[in-house]
């Protein structure tokens, strides 16, 4: 998975307005400045089968996003979806369809989306 997961930091970094919006990272830091953008396997771990590099299990990733308000989490899920909806990816010419969108603010009054992507390479 990390193959994945470098991919997946490249093209996010190469939107220069998404990752000016937000950086992506791989774990939160709890006093780490918001906004930010957590990524995270969240089902399946790209198992293939060695004889014909066919995936057996398909990833799922999730991005978390973490703002101070709505516009900042709206500004970042509108840049996020239109740079990873039906995304192609270096990585073995896999690709990000969309699965689910959950958002909310928490007590707090800190806003976020959660973004569930599955990994395919169809």
């Amino acid at each position: 998975m990390k193959d994945v997961f470098e991919a997946i930091l490249a093209y996010y970094n190469a939107d220069v307005t998404l990752s000016g919006l937000a950086p992506l990272c791989r774990y939160r830091a709890d006093n780490e400045a918001r906004p930010y953008v957590v990524i995270h396997l969240t089902s399946g771990d790209g198992v293939y089968d060695s004889a014909s590099y066919d995936i057996l299990e398909k990833p799922y990733i999730q991005f978390s996003i973490w703002a101070d308000t709505a516009a900042e989490a709206d500004a970042i899920l509108d840049a996020l979806t239109s740079r990873f909806d039906n995304a192609t990816l270096t990585y073995s010419g896999s690709f990000c369809l969309r699965q689910n969108v959950v958002g909310d603010v928490d007590e707090e009054s800190v806003w976020y989306y959660h973004v569930d992507y599955l990994i395919d390479n169809q």
